[in-house]
């Protein structure tokens, strides 16, 4: 797909580029700063252009805060902000027809904001508390970690969200300053993409933006880093059940001749389940439980070559070993196979990105930020085709020696020895129906926008087939699936697609097993032919059982050591208890440690069968094509029947409390919502639409009003008898009671007074918005259809969903939300925090 880049430079040095697509009635907008935390001048490592992103929200010169979001919210628009170390972005998308509002407010937001100084200190409270809840968070501990040991003088080792001591001595002054020097129209540009006409976009943007004025960002110069000379070990702790182990290489910047090559090699080690390490040190060996390879950029500077893995303590530095083991045998490895694949699947990446306005928008402007050029994915994709074997062999030898090695683990607490431990108006594609003889519904989607097909196939599952003894075990029998069959082992399912650019996929929900592949549209006969491999004749491999089993364990584990995550379990058992929804979906390490290859081979028979399956394939498809395809491999599976389930007892009202030694507390309150399949469902989910929101009344008030949570939210349980509304927050543990009341009024407030007309239509706005840039994407509509029609609603439920919410009247949502928040409806609340 050809979608071409219309460049513009105002007379001000402001640049715009513009991707029209009319594919979907829908824009996304993007404002990029070229000022990150590594350019902070005098105050690097205060997180001051962190500080300032929070701030900008906070008002401008025509807007308050809140009307700021409301405005966004009433036109449906999805906004945010992200700080990185080179830059940070503002974006809005939304419904196409109201593109000029927000680029009005997006512009008014960025070059505008007046800091209200009432606000300065509550903001900056704010981030403490963010700060500390990172310190919970073992993934961020071995970024920092890795970042500090490969870095020692380059700025991109500080935090984005600074340090705290230069972080409290930042004033108000000092960001007013800031903004001045950055925040210029030749330090900043525009991206917009969808539904827009160019030379209307660049009038407004030239009227939006003519009294701006260049100015010089008087940015210090880079500090270069030193030549690393050996290898750099760092080891941290955290309680957490198994090792987090990186091993970093630093590698060119990403601008040169080497960057193709480096991304070949990144996809050929560890991208997809055909990896050289996933297949051998996970599938073959099982010593990893998970691992993978990414690549962190540098621009005018040294970028790092990663790999990071899970693995047991004691089983670290033999993973090390054979991982280094393996990059050394690339040098005599026959790579044009993994090359080929690499391509394709770089190739289908990117084809899945640019099917919505946001991910054009976004591969715009990272083309024009790191080149100026729009031109370059056409040149990178060039690039890529031209890597060889030879070019990879070469990098080996260059860059990948452990003198330039950089190692780093974050183990469990205890384990190391004490000398190195530390601390919607868019054309709808028709749906075709059809049943099988065997039972197999079917359902075809075509939609020819891209050369991509998204198959999904549902089946019947999820906790109400389970038990307190069988928890997980449809997650584990879906991750079993892919380990083998009567004619293809697991590196031959994972090959037999991710060889074409495609992939394979299971996942497990509250009600359903997914089976999912995406592939290019020649080759979906493949891609059938390896679903129904999987579907009808696994072998379930007795060590990959145990691999998986373990790796499930180690989650489960995890689990225990995360507030939120802990908060969230233990609710759910907390108004269910032992019987269907409270048992969670990924078992626990008791449930886990007792299922038996045996189990899993009943469940596949009970679970695995026509008569409890709904197929759905969307995209560049022939229906008759595909029926043909479909008749011939699928309908060999077992027709079977539906499986019994549990029936969900009524949520049980309860206040229950949870000790974790970690920086946070989290607070979390279930009240009784609506199933999927109720009448009241729409009422349900516009409710939580409202509560969840950054304007909604539970933000608003918990965080920003009173300061007394970092976030504050809400979010929905859909099972097919049960459903829940759920209203969490995390703050510090000395703030808790305080936080708690607060939310106990607002509840009790909301049920009295409800929600304005002006508020529903505000959250009506954002919910219709939500679903129609869900519609965008082909993967998201096919899983819907098959799973909906599953559960036994209409194959176009995602379609009348939306109408069910437009038609929603202000006396209906005041009623509902009186009957649902009503302190008699039964509440179920959940705390963890340290112990007092």
């Amino acid at each position: 797909m050809q979608i071409p880049t219309r460049a513009h430079t105002c007379g001000n040095g402001l640049s715009v580029l513009l991707r029209p697509c009319a594919a979907h009635p829908v824009v996304s907008l993007q404002i990029w700063v070229r000022t990150g935390s590594m350019q902070e001048g005098s105050h690097l490592g205060s997180g001051l252009s962190h500080l300032l992103e929070h701030m900008v929200f906070k008002g401008t010169r025509n807007h308050t805060g809140q009307q700021l979001a409301e405005q966004v919210q009433a036109l449906g628009g999805h906004w945010n902000a992200y700080t990185s170390t080179d830059r940070t972005v503002y974006h809005i998308d939304g419904p196409a027809e109201a593109w000029e509002t927000f680029l009005e407010l997006l512009a008014e937001l960025v070059y505008h904001p007046t800091f209200p100084a009432e606000e300065f200190d509550k903001e900056k409270e704010v981030i403490r508390r963010e700060m500390a809840m990172y310190q919970d968070d073992p993934g961020d501990l071995a970024y920092r970690t890795l970042i500090g040991t490969l870095y020692k003088r380059s700025p991109r080792k500080l935090p984005v969200l600074g340090e705290r001591e230069a972080f409290d001595r930042l004033t108000r002054q000092d960001m007013l300053d800031y903004h001045a020097a950055r925040y210029t129209p030749n330090n900043t540009f525009i991206t917009i993409a969808g539904d827009i006409d160019p030379e209307a976009a660049i009038r407004k943007i030239t009227a939006l933006t003519r009294h701006l004025s260049p100015a010089d960002p008087a940015f210090l110069p880079p500090v270069p880093e030193p030549r690393q000379w050996g290898c750099r070990t760092e080891r941290r702790e955290y309680a957490q059940p198994t090792s987090t182990l990186m091993l970093a290489w630093r590698i060119p910047d990403a601008q040169s001749p080497e960057a193709a090559p480096l991304a070949i090699l990144s996809h050929i080690l560890g991208t997809g389940r055909t990896a050289l390490l996933y297949r051998n040190l996970h599938d073959r060996q099982g010593i990893a439980y998970d691992i993978s390879t990414t690549i962190i950029p540098g621009k005018g500077e040294e970028g790092a070559f990663v790999i990071e893995a899970d693995v047991d303590r004691q089983q670290r530095d033999t993973l090390r070993g054979l991982i280094l083991q393996e990059i050394a045998a690339i040098t005599e490895t026959d790579l044009r196979e993994g090359i080929a694949r690499a391509v394709k699947q770089i190739q289908s990446a990117r084809l899945q990105q640019i099917s919505t306005a946001n991910g054009l928008a976004s591969e715009t402007a990272l083309s024009w930020f790191h080149t100026g050029n729009t031109g370059l994915m056409q040149e990178w994709h060039e690039a890529l085709a031209r890597v060889t074997a030879e070019n990879l062999q070469t990098l080996i030898r260059t860059y990948f020696g452990t003198e330039r090695l950089t190692e780093i683990s974050i183990d469990p607490t205890g384990t190391n020895p004490p000398s190195t431990a530390a601390e919607e108006t868019a054309a709808r594609p028709q749906l075709h129906t059809h049943t099988l003889p065997n039972g197999l519904r079917i359902i075809l989607r075509p939609d020819m926008r891209l050369p991509l097909v998204h198959a999904c196939i549902a089946f019947g599952a999820g906790s109400p087939t389970e038990t307190e003894q069988t928890a997980g075990i449809n997650t584990l029998l879906g991750e079993c699936l892919l380990k083998g069959t009567k004619s293809r082992n697991s590196e031959e399912i994972a090959a037999a697609l991710e060889n074409l650019g495609g992939s394979i996929n299971t996942s497990t929900g509250n009600n359903t097993l997914t089976v999912s592949t995406r592939c290019l549209s020649d080759d979906i006969g493949t891609a059938i032919d390896l679903m129904a491999d999987i579907c009808i004749r696994p072998t379930f491999p007795a060590d990959a059982l145990e691999n998986e089993r373990e790796a499930m364990i180690a989650d489960a584990r995890d689990i225990l050591e995360d507030p939120p995550s802990l908060a969230f379990q233990n609710l759910r058992r907390q108004c269910y208890g032992t019987a269907s929804y409270g048992n969670p979906t990924g078992g626990t390490p008791e449930s886990l440690s007792g299922i038996t290859r045996q189990h899993i081979i009943d469940q596949h028979a009970r679970i695995i069968c026509a008569e409890n399956a709904v197929l759905c394939i969307t995209g560049d498809i022939d229906p008759e094509l595909i029926l043909t395809h479909i008749r011939e491999h699928l309908s060999g599976m077992p027709a079977g029947s539906r499986p019994s389930t549990t029936p969900t007892p009524p949520q049980t009202a309860g206040d229950t409390a949870f000790v974790l030694d970690k920086e946070q507390a989290v607070l979390a309150v279930a009240l009784p919502g609506a199933p999927v399949t109720s009448p009241d469902f729409a009422l349900a989910s516009l409710l939580n639409e409202w509560c969840q929101d950054m304007a909604g009344p539970v933000f608003t008030e918990i965080r920003e009003r009173l300061g007394l949570a970092y976030y504050a939210s809400s979010t929905q349980f859909c099972g097919i008898d049960a459903g829940n509304i759920v209203y969490y927050l995390g703050t510090s543990p000395e703030q808790l009671p305080a936080a708690r009341k607060a939310l106990e009024q607002l509840l009790d407030r909301i049920a009295q007074t409800g929600i304005t007309p002006e508020e529903l239509e505000r959250t009506r706005a954002t919910a219709l918005s939500a679903l129609l840039i869900a519609r965008q994407s082909n993967k998201r509509i096919c899983s819907s259809i098959a799973v909906d029609t599953l559960l036994g609603l209409p194959s176009d439920y995602f379609e009348q969903h939306a109408e069910r919410i437009r038609h929603i009247g202000h006396a209906d949502m005041q009623t509902y939300i009186r009957r649902t928040l009503s302190p008699q409806t039964a509440r179920t609340w959940v705390t963890v925090a340290p112990a007092p």
